[in-house]
């Protein structure tokens, strides 16, 4: 596994939820700067550790993984919902009917 690749991809989540490192840090029970190295991909962390950083974000492991596993492409479908989720419901509503129709036009085009 790729430990920068991992790490830059709990990065993201966790900025993208608005902690900061010492907060992530705190709620998963890691030192500060243990925590810091794995996210700047300086150490390989445990399973356990994976699984914990995975359950406080509320993420599925298949989001921290990205770029990791050949088959789960570069945008998982948790990782477009948590992206959806942030958004208010009438805009989420107008992407979700974007996103339809966009397919739907790919999908004929491939017929």
């Amino acid at each position: 596994m790729d430990a920068k690749k991992l790490g830059a991809q709990i990065r993201m989540v966790r900025i993208d939820q608005g902690l900061t490192q010492a907060e992530l840090a705190e709620q998963v029970g890691l030192a500060l700067k243990y925590y810091s190295n794995l996210e700047a991909g300086h150490k390989n962390m445990s399973f356990d550790t994976f699984i914990r950083i995975a359950n406080t974000l509320h993420i599925d492991a298949n989001t921290l993984l990205i770029g990791n596993l050949e088959n789960t492409g570069e945008c998982p479908a948790s990782f477009l919902g948590m992206k959806l989720k942030r958004l208010p419901e009438r805009n989420r509503s107008l992407l979700i009917r974007i996103f339809e129709k966009a397919a739907d036009e790919m999908a004929a085009e491939c017929e």
